[in-house]
């Protein structure tokens, strides 16, 4: 496979599971509230407000499901990479959220694209369109892909 694309996928699933990582956890949270939220009111006001917990529960399960699936997808396609390559890969992932912020572009869209694009193993993405955008990322990526044209250790 071609370092480059190598390189993509790397960066594509990298910053897949850095956006993975904090959804988890506010869908904990959201999660935990609201569970919260129905007790309290199940207690003080009436028992029938319990029958809140019948859609909000499968609606977590579901999402947690979703998560752990979006998850091990995303680590089958982050190719093998020694300890260099990991901080290169985490280093170059932090400039290109840099750049997404200062697109200005929606926290959904850029998962959205992300993923399809780790998916999809495409050369022409997203990560690909963000370094040809930026003269300092595209250096940067030049380097990337050619650690991952080195020998394995």
């Amino acid at each position: 496979m071609k370092d480059h694309i190598v390189a993509v996928r790397a960066v594509a699933g990298v910053y897949a599971q850095s956006i993975l990582l904090p959804a988890l956890l506010w869908g904990v949270l959201i999660f935990a509230l609201l569970i919260a939220l129905v007790v309290y009111l199940a207690n003080q006001l009436s028992g029938w407000w319990g029958l809140l917990l019948v859609p909000i529960i499968p609606l977590g399960i579901f999402f947690v499901l979703f998560w752990v699936i979006a998850w091990h997808v995303t680590r089958q396609f982050i190719p093998a990479m020694n300890k260099i390559q990991q901080q290169a890969v985490r280093a170059f992932v932090s400039k290109v959220q840099v750049v997404a912020e200062n697109l200005q572009m929606h926290f959904f869209v850029i998962v959205f694209y992300v993923i399809r694009d780790t998916l999809l193993r495409r050369q022409d993405g997203f990560v690909y369109g963000l370094v040809n955008d930026s003269v300092s990322l595209k250096e940067d990526f030049v380097t990337l892909a050619r650690l991952f044209n080195q020998p394995k250790l």
